[in-house]
């Protein structure tokens, strides 16, 4: 089953990482007037390039006056923290400019490369987060104190590449190129387990439910199940190239896994049998497997087209879609129960996708009839760029189904260059993003910043997190 169609081109929008600082500084009045950049690109297309002068009217409301004829599409607020560009001369719908609320150094003290994994703690807005860089460097990290360190993780002898917090939040799951798991308590650092076994570097984890079961991605091609307290390996998946020659089928060496993801229902205690059901793999050879861990089998294998390696993956098993990132800019959607051929293929650059996470479980409902809600995708790339996909899906005999093409609904801006390596959310809700952008009018209430945000404003959508090369962890 494989991807054939060429990628359909999407337009993006790049802004001054600190442009909303200059937006604060007008609507505050601590300032008049102030300036900030702002570029479209699109393949194929010249760059627009613009400075956008921010005032205010007699209202107060701010104004955004680009140099004139200079950009397709106009420029409004919403809050202090984002701006809605409506197109001028398509149908599209509008796109979203979102500035990160919080700025958390990754206090790493490893041989640079920035924050290689992070993850946020389960109900945590920000406060508590864990991350891993060069070296073994795995530390628990303070949001409310500027992310100071407050727990150490020391054992590893190679570069992390993988942190999660357990659902409890009190322990953490980590791999490194070391080729081992470890298992920590984040309130004192100890290491009550660590699980050998890969014989090369490992690249992605997840946990299953509570965590009594853990699955690992790495080099060596496989895909394990592991009984976290006993450190026992449940299951061993060897992922290999599936090839047809003269209608006989055969195999090649295993490929690298790069990431995997569970899907929603996966549930599993090795001491009742119990499993949910699927798990995805990305790979090297440019191939998504979709491996069923209760019947432990494979259940498919997705092939890209033209053996680009896939680098990142996400499954919404609400809408049964499958989405692949690959090292060249594609991200590619599959429906599930018709796999032969991918729903779309789009890319907005030629930078690899590092990683991906479907959100629509926090999305409000798309207004319309018939609309039972959007699929949305959160990516971010080996170029800096951390951005929403969207696309509404509608009912069809009772069962959600893939609606219209996908659109870039949010840029989420201030990530500079500096390559990303992870996005992560977290159920709290976001004050700037979700049914604010919605609005027409703009909450001027929301420049007290220190005040307590209004929970009813942004009630579906989670709060985002990304991270990368650069050590900052932002939150939108």
């Amino acid at each position: 089953m494989a991807a054939t169609s060429q990628p359909r081109i999407l337009p993006y929008v790049t802004v001054q990482d600190d442009w909303q600082r200059d937006n604060l500084g007008v609507l505050q009045n601590q300032v008049d007037e102030a300036t900030f950049w702002l570029s479209v690109y699109e393949q194929g297309q010249p760059t627009l390039h613009t400075n956008v002068t921010i005032q205010r009217d007699t209202t107060g409301r701010p104004c955004y006056l680009p140099r004139p004829n200079d950009l397709p599409f106009t420029l409004d607020p919403v809050t202090p923290f984002s701006l809605r560009a409506t197109p001028t001369t398509t149908a599209m719908p509008p796109l979203y400019l979102c500035a990160p609320t919080q700025r958390t150094p990754a206090a790493l003290t490893g041989g640079g490369g920035g924050a290689r994994s992070f993850d946020v703690a389960p109900g945590s807005a920000g406060g508590l987060f864990v991350a891993g860089g060069a070296d073994g460097d795995l530390s628990i990290l303070d949001g409310t104190r500027g992310g100071a360190i407050s727990t150490p993780l020391k054992g590893h002898v190679g570069d992390i590449t993988t942190c999660r917090f357990f659902p409890s939040g009190q322990v953490v799951l980590s791999g490194a190129t070391d080729t081992q798991l470890k298992v920590w308590s984040a309130v004192d650092g100890s290491n009550p387990v660590t699980i050998t076994g890969h014989t090369r570097p490992i690249t992605d984890t997840a946990i299953v439910a509570k965590g009594r079961t853990v699955v690992s991605a790495a080099r060596d091609g496989t895909v394990r199940i592991w009984e976290c307290g006993s450190a026992r390996e449940v299951h061993r998946f060897n992922l290999d190239y599936p090839s047809t020659r003269e209608g006989s089928y055969t195999l090649r060496p295993a490929m690298g896994v790069n990431r995997l993801t569970l899907g929603d229902a996966a549930d599993f205690d090795p001491r009742e049998g119990r499993l949910g059901n699927l798990c995805a793999a990305a790979t090297d050879g440019g191939y998504a497997f979709g491996l069923d861990l209760r019947e432990r089998h494979e259940a498919f294998a997705l092939y890209s087209g033209n053996g680009r390696a896939l680098t990142a993956v996400a499954l919404d098993t609400d809408h049964n879609v499958l989405a692949t990132g690959a090292e060249d800019g594609h991200i590619t959607l599959w429906d599930l129960r018709s796999p032969r051929q991918p729903l779309e293929t789009v890319q907005r650059g030629q930078a690899a996708v590092n990683d991906m996470l479907f959100a629509h479980h926090h999305l409000p409902a798309v207004d319309g009839p018939g609309s039972a809600g959007t699929t949305s995708l959160v990516a971010v790339t080996d170029d800096g760029q951390a951005f929403v996909l969207g696309r509404p899906s509608t009912q069809t005999n009772g069962h959600d189904s893939p609606g219209s093409l996908l659109t870039t609904t949010h840029e989420l801006t201030g990530t500079d260059i500096d390559p990303l390596y992870t996005v992560r959310l977290s159920t709290v809700p976001s004050t700037y993003l979700g049914p604010t952008l919605h609005r027409n009018d703009l909450d001027l209430s929301l420049l007290n910043l220190d005040s307590e945000p209004r929970t009813d404003r942004a009630a579906h959508f989670p709060s985002l997190f990304v991270a990368g090369r650069g050590g900052i962890i932002l939150k939108y």
